[in-house]
């Protein structure tokens, strides 16, 4: 059986499996991510800016909970944040988010 990923780079990787590449972008955040999981190095340089992805959940979910989705530090998610003028995410604003959806 071929064993996929790691010697692709990001645009041959999504051109031969779409579906796994989306896949793993949805449930790691990253290639490096997902391939880090099956033990696996990816050494090629992703696609897209990770905090261009990240924008619209700052300040909606914890930064330690992006920082483990996207492989970056929890600083990082929190400065990068902050430099947006987002404020943290609270357990009242998951609440206040929740009741709204449930509405």
């Amino acid at each position: 059986m071929e064993r996929i990923g790691g010697h692709f780079d990001p645009q041959e990787f999504e051109r031969k499996y779409s579906a796994v590449y989306h896949s793993a972008l949805a449930h790691y955040g990253t290639l490096r991510n997902a391939f880090s999981k099956i033990g696996i190095d990816y050494f090629y340089t992703e696609l897209t800016d990770p905090m261009e992805k990240l924008t619209p959940f700052l300040g909606r979910l914890p930064d330690t909970i992006i920082a483990e989705v996207s492989g970056l530090t929890a600083k990082a998610i929190g400065k990068f944040r902050r430099n947006l003028g987002i404020s943290v995410c609270t357990r009242r604003k998951i609440l206040e988010a929740a009741q709204e959806t449930i509405a």
